[in-house]
């Protein structure tokens, strides 16, 4: 199925988009596309995502400040 929508889209005009599974659906592989197609060289990438709110929002219940779980899913390497 995946070669007959390629192969679709290498006949059409058309652009097959495919950020909604990544990063919480935040556009990481487009953007990431984007810096490296402007020439940037990407090292690292960091930042919040679906396991790090997990854990924080399962975690947070008023006892703990809101920094610290963050603190915490950070060093669980939730993200």
């Amino acid at each position: 199925r995946f070669q007959r929508v390629r192969e679709a889209q290498r006949k059409l005009p058309v652009n097959w988009q495919y950020e909604s599974s990544v990063g919480a659906a935040l556009p990481i592989i487009t953007t990431l596309r984007d810096l490296q197609d402007t020439g940037d060289r990407v090292q690292v990438i960091r930042g919040c995502v679906s396991g790090t709110m997990a854990y924080v929002l399962n975690t947070f219940c008023g006892d703990v400040p809101f920094t610290e779980a963050v603190k915490q899913a950070v060093d669980k390497n939730f993200g």
